[in-house]
């Protein structure tokens, strides 16, 4: 792992087994979900359950990206603490919501879904991840 938020003395491959797991059972619960992955606020996947034609570092940059714009937006607008950011697509959503202040949940679904459902699952899931990951911000 290559976020200097989390602490380097972990082990990494046992950290990304269990938010896999986890996100493995989240796509499970929603069936309309295509792609997971958890985030670091730099642009870092820690863990991920992605589809064949999706680039994991490309995705974990993009999606980093768009949390700091609309986090910007936000505090122009005096809106107060950005939770989650969606992109409603013709073909489905993308949806990043925040872990705690250093991670993120990257959902990506396909358009006929349930979103009560999916916000539900999401902010169960992401609490289930925030209590994986704080223990390793210093």
């Amino acid at each position: 792992m290559k976020n200097n938020a989390f602490n380097h003395s972990i082990d990494t491959k046992h950290l990304n087994e269990q938010i896999r797991s986890l996100l493995l059972k989240f796509n499970r619960e929603i069936s309309k979900i295509e792609a997971s992955a958890v985030i670091s606020r730099d642009g870092f996947t820690l863990a991920a359950v992605l589809g064949n034609n999706i680039d994991t570092n490309r995705s974990g940059a993009l999606c980093a990206s768009l949390l700091a714009l609309a986090e910007t937006a936000a505090k122009e607008f005096k809106r107060g603490k950005l939770n989650q950011v969606m992109l409603d697509c013709d073909h489905g959503f993308v949806i990043v919501i925040h872990i705690g202040s250093n991670a993120a949940l990257v959902i990506i679904s396909q358009e006929k879904i349930n979103l009560g459902m999916l916000f539900f699952s999401a902010q169960k899931a992401a609490k289930q991840i925030e209590s994986i990951l704080d223990p390793l911000v210093p």
